[in-house]
């Protein structure tokens, strides 16, 4: 599948590699794998519950959006 940067909000992002026939859960609604592959980057994808009213925002991967939709977990680590 082609990997795509999913904008959910401000401080939320995500990634998702598009399938056909797959399914996107968030808070936001359910979002059909189908409806991303062929849209332009920057397109606005509406869900298909909730009437249409949860959205997202496909974007391209680039460094630095992989990085924020990455889980990140903070290590510190002592010099014996």
């Amino acid at each position: 599948g082609h990997l795509l940067v999913i904008f959910e909000s401000f401080d939320s992002l995500n990634f998702v590699y598009a399938t056909p026939g797959e399914v996107f859960h968030n808070r936001n609604g359910h979002f059909h794998h189908d409806d991303f592959l062929g849209k332009p980057y920057g397109c606005k994808i509406r869900s298909r519950n909730n009437r249409g009213l949860g959205f997202l925002y496909l974007l391209r991967p680039t460094p630095e959006l992989w990085a924020r939709s990455l889980n990140h977990r903070t290590q510190i680590v002592h010099e014996l």
